[in-house]
């Protein structure tokens, strides 16, 4: 085999080499072979052979049961919040919000807004609309708040509060 020149880091390029799927799998030569086989993540370039990221990663994706692996591209195929609680077996819209929230946190794009559910972005335009809104959403929770701390600053029995 060639000494090869390396671009990037492992992890980085959407095609991976045999070594670099061993050591993203952290299995062995075979068992890592035998695993992109299995998912269909082998392609094949002239003589060479290279295995696919995105396949990989969907499969231990579905392994790990995340929301992710759950969702369709572009808000034309959102899923509603009560389709993903049951596909996802959570036992309530809170156990769900809490996991896409684990899942964003952990860099995973999830959008939402406006009753439409849940999905994958499928391009640059639905990142921003997804962003605008969330922003929007958050000025209008720290504008609640805001209002809120003021009249904490009132002497108590001050505050004109309604019964």
């Amino acid at each position: 085999m060639r000494n090869r020149t390396a671009i990037g880091k492992v992890g980085e390029a959407r095609l991976m080499d045999t070594e670099e799927l061993r050591k993203y799998t952290s299995l062995g030569r075979n068992n890592a072979m035998k695993l992109g086989d299995e998912i269909g993540a082998r392609v094949q370039v002239g003589k060479r052979v290279l295995w696919d990221k995105r396949k990989i990663d969907a499969h231990f994706d579905m392994q790990t049961g995340s929301i992710v692996s759950l969702l369709r591209r572009g808000k034309e195929n959102a899923i509603s919040t009560k389709e993903l609680v049951r596909m996802a077996e959570c036992g309530t819209v809170r156990e769900l919000q809490a996991r896409i929230a684990k899942e964003r946190g952990n860099g995973a794009v999830i959008c939402s807004g406006s009753g439409a559910g849940y999905w994958l972005p499928k391009n640059r335009k639905e990142i921003e609309d997804f962003c605008t809104t969330m922003e929007k959403r958050a000025k209008n929770i720290f504008n609640a708040v805001r209002s809120a701390r003021k009249a904490l600053e009132l002497p108590e029995g001050q505050q004109q509060l309604e019964e």
